[in-house]
């Protein structure tokens, strides 16, 4: 009867979730509930279009392709007529170009595909190219399906080659040869290339790698292509023949080349490291909600530890100008765009997200806004290339946002959200607006972005790990935040997390006028651990050693150590709580009169922990959070609990000291404690001084309320 009832209820459930569901083509609506773990794939440089089936289908590096009829589950797919098998005899004619011993479908790059309702057919767009040269050629083929066969139609753009009439670089064997015959394009311009060398430096001629190509509000179609070599350069297209329509002349004041097309994105860059020019895999979509054009490039470099970033740009038209939310033009030097999110991790996620890009995006049908990339894995190695599909939201000003959390069916409540939905903690990142490498997978945790604790008072207030004010749009969604004196513009909105059982938990993600992305999930991000007030000795999961004050002293501002185990008073610790959620770590080097302590209260990363006279201050308070592993974390109020106690450097090492860091739960970050047996603790007859019997259970009862007595004999007890 029981299990008839639940299956009776959730059926209802599932009808009553339907019914809400009533209208999809409004951008605000009601929340759609997910209800399984969404089923991704590896695809390296995932591009997305809808085809006309009403599917979305994702193309890829080296033939990879997925279908979804949800944009949550996608499965793989296989492409027909180019195949990895065939594609040297296939294309053999682009393949002609490329100047290496070695060729084959390793060589086939980042494909953008789209329905051409002129030429009735599926147009796969892609390039060729040796990696670490500018020696590339952009190609495309045509199917009367998103999945085909692919027939090679043509090679469209070149780069890599030189002025010289002969050798295998020579543009002779490019298309440029023909184009220049038939007048076409105004002759050979003699700053493309010598005779031994292509001109690629920056802010010159691109590589031909990475199309996309899309239509504008008007029909016409265009390509936008290019990378860190040159900029990012883009081509009206013949709707009709689906072939680039080349400018024929310069037009240099504004920056068009008579065969590559007009310049959109210098890769310029002024002393910005990190900024790393002007980035590759650029993607235009266009936007009828905002009547903006957006476009998006990667900056950064590909494996785990460079720290690939997606920026976003717009214009009012497709070819340009195209700036940043701080208004700086694509065609300026320095670090530009808008950096949508960078190395991330949020409390939920079992490893940092890293190297996230390539990005493509897509407008629906139903007005919502997506982005498509691919991202690696805080693993030990990087892992591969997996698809990830958020939404993007947008703000009052029509920035679109990403939203925090992979896309999982939700949808943007138009009405806003009540007080007790926004106000309260939230784990905050701030994902900057430089990009984050790291030397090794091994110190990968110093480029992700620091996850902090933030609080959206009631009063409009911001505390915790960052200080501001908020304020929000009444009936509407809209949120924005003055942090640091910038201002953030952005969208709350409740999404499901990625936590092995999805909850779902308010977000907001804004976007600031330093072209920083901030974003937020409710929640403290860890949960508090169940301690009991004891003497433990406690072992760091990393290395295996034990917190210890160093050379036993009780004298004030010892440094807190690791060390091997030995027993010693020095490696004892009694945690006891303050009633308030937070625990003092009293040492027993001196006989539980001093505490641990962060220095000078700092709220730094870096800030010593040192034993100190026990009086009770913020910088000598803790929560313990309780780890999937067993082990618990002790994150420290000096920061705000934003930072953790960690053995400095992951050492391994005797002696390493014990700071504070920003909390991010690696292994470091973790301890077991382990419970100091008492000197009296154990099995014990209780007598009685002056009647010689002992302490007993009535009868030797187990209920509640049998009465205690005292007895003649142990052995009755």
């Amino acid at each position: 009867m029981e299990k008839g009832f639940k299956k009776k209820l959730a059926l209802c459930l599932i009808i009553i979730m339907i019914a809400t569901i009533t209208d999809w083509g409004n951008l605000f609506s009601v929340e759609a509930k997910a209800a399984t773990t969404p089923a991704t794939v590896s695809i390296h440089d995932p591009a997305i279009t809808k085809g006309n089936d009403g599917k979305y289908y994702l193309y890829g590096t080296h033939f990879g392709a997925a279908v979804s009829s949800d944009l949550v589950n996608w499965s793989n797919v296989s492409l027909t007529g180019i195949t990895t098998a065939n594609c040297t005899t296939q294309l053999s004619e682009p393949f002609k170009w490329l100047n290496s011993s070695t060729k084959d479908y390793a060589n086939i790059w980042a494909p953008s595909v789209i329905y051409n309702s002129t030429m009735k057919k599926y147009c796969y767009y892609a390039c060729m190219s040796v990696f670490g040269t500018t020696n590339s050629v952009i190609y495309f083929a045509t199917s009367d399906s998103p999945t085909g066969p692919f027939v090679y139609n043509s090679s469209i753009i070149y780069s890599g080659f030189t002025s010289s009439t002969s050798g295998n670089l020579s543009y002779k064997n490019t298309n440029l040869n023909s184009l220049i015959s038939a007048g076409t394009v105004s002759g050979f311009k003699s700053s493309w290339a010598t005779s031994t060398s292509y001109t690629c430096s920056v802010g010159t001629n691109p590589n031909a790698i990475d199309p996309t190509v899309f239509y504008d509000k008007d029909g016409k179609l265009w390509m936008v292509y290019g990378s860190f070599s040159g900029g990012i350069f883009i081509l009206e297209l013949n709707k009709s023949t689906g072939k680039p329509i080349y400018p024929g002349v310069d037009d240099t004041a504004n920056n068009v080349d008579r065969y590559f097309g007009k310049m959109l994105l210098n890769s310029k860059n002024t002393g910005d490291s990190k900024s790393n020019g002007n980035g590759e895999g650029p993607y235009i979509t266009y936007d009828s909600t905002s009547g903006y054009y957006y476009l998006f490039n990667t900056y950064g470099g590909l494996s785990a530890t460079d720290g690939y970033n997606i920026r976003m740009y717009r214009s009012k038209n497709p070819n340009g100008p195209y700036v940043d939310a701080s208004g700086t033009s694509g065609l300026s030097t320095g670090n530009k765009g808008v950096k949508l999110f960078g190395n991330y991790k949020f409390a939920c996620n079992s490893q940092a997200y890293l190297s996230g890009g390539h990005s493509s995006a897509l407008v629906d049908s139903n007005g919502k806004m997506f982005q498509v990339y691919h991202t690696r894995f805080d693993d030990g190695v990087g892992n591969g290339h997996y698809v990830r599909v958020h939404q993007m939201v947008r703000n009052e000003d029509g920035w679109p946002c990403t939203a925090p959390y992979i896309y999982q069916g939700e949808t943007v409540s138009s009405s806003g959200y009540s007080s007790a939905d926004m106000v309260g903690t939230y784990e905050f990142i701030n994902h900057g607006n430089t990009t984050l490498t790291a030397s090794s997978m091994s110190t990968i945790s110093t480029a992700v972005a620091p996850t902090l604790s933030v609080t959206l008072n009631s009063n409009g207030t911001v505390t915790g790990g960052v200080t501001g004010t908020w304020s929000y749009t009444s009936g509407k969604p809209y949120v924005k935040m003055v942090i640091g004196g910038v201002t953030y513009k952005g969208v709350f909105l409740k999404q499901y997390n990625e936590a092995p059982n999805p909850k779902e938990v308010m977000t907001f993600t804004l976007i600031g006028t330093n072209n920083c992305t901030i974003w937020g999930s409710k929640g403290t991000g860890a949960a508090t651990a169940n301690v009991t007030e004891g003497i433990y000795y406690i072992k760091n999961v990393n290395s295996g050693l034990y917190m210890d004050v160093a050379n036993g002293t009780n004298a004030n501002g010892t440094a807190i150590q690791q060390w091997a185990y030995n027993g010693y008073d020095a490696q004892k610790f009694k945690l006891v709580p303050d009633g308030k959620g937070y625990y003092y770590i009293l040492t027993g080097a001196s006989n539980y009169t001093r505490s641990i302590d962060i220095n000078g209260g700092s709220a730094n990363d870096g800030a010593e922990a040192v034993q100190w006279e026990y009086w009770g201050g913020d910088m000598q308070k803790y929560i313990i959070t309780q780890n999937a592993d067993g082990s618990v974390s002790f994150l420290t109020k000096a920061s705000g609990a934003n930072a953790a106690l960690e053995v400095y450097a992951n050492s391994t090492a005797n002696g390493a000291k014990v700071d504070q860091w920003s909390y991010w739960s690696g292994p470091t970050q973790c301890w077991k404690l382990e419970k100091v047996k008492d000197q009296y603790e154990g099995i014990y007859y209780i007598q009685n001084v002056n009647s010689g019997y002992y302490l007993d259970i009535d009868s030797g009862s187990s209920t509640n309320g049998a009465n205690i007595r005292q007895w003649y004999s142990g052995s009755e007890i």
